[in-house]
């Protein structure tokens, strides 16, 4: 039986395969990947059988896994951006304007643009924005215990033009 789990599970990737078809075993970077639609399927490299199911992320878990330091969470938003949801032209965003990177004792979100907060890390000392002008993804690191959100750090971490999600 085919096993499935999400892309952002831990430990699935230093997994032990074993195919019940013709006995083949081995770790899951051995076997034969297959990107399907939903999914990418892991198939034993001798008979073909499939023998784990990875799913592909939500947006959702996307923005999660960057604020809890996945670092393909980066690369999934790019694969989103690439999907053909269509944006606004990044050069009229106000966001664009603000440098890459602000280090301040007391450096808000609220000084850079229009953003809304679409994740945060169980403690809470590092929350993803996203700009409703176009779109980009703006991360901050912080110190968690304090509740007027007195950052250390935020940084631009994505500005692909692909549109922000609907806030409903």
């Amino acid at each position: 039986m085919t096993k499935r789990t999400r892309h952002f599970d831990p430990g699935w990737r230093k997994e032990e395969l074993a195919c019940e078809g013709c006995a083949w075993s081995g770790p899951v970077d051995r076997a034969d990947v297959a990107i399907e639609e939903g999914f990418t399927r892991y198939g034993c490299p001798t008979c073909d059988r499939g023998l784990l199911h990875v799913l592909h992320p939500s947006r959702e878990e996307i923005e999660q896994a960057m604020v809890d330091g996945d670092a393909t969470a980066a690369t999934w938003l790019g694969q989103i951006a690439g999907s053909g949801e269509p944006g606004p032209p990044h050069r009229e965003c106000a966001c664009l304007k603000t440098p890459d990177r602000i280090v301040a004792k007391q450096a808000s979100p609220d000084t850079i643009g229009p953003l809304t907060q679409v994740a945060q890390s169980a403690a809470g000392e590092r929350r993803l924005f996203q700009c409703a002008g176009c779109g980009g993804y703006w991360l901050a690191v912080g110190t968690p215990a304090d509740p007027t959100i007195h950052w250390w750090e935020i940084r631009r971490v994505f500005t692909e033009s692909f549109g922000p999600r609907s806030h409903e």
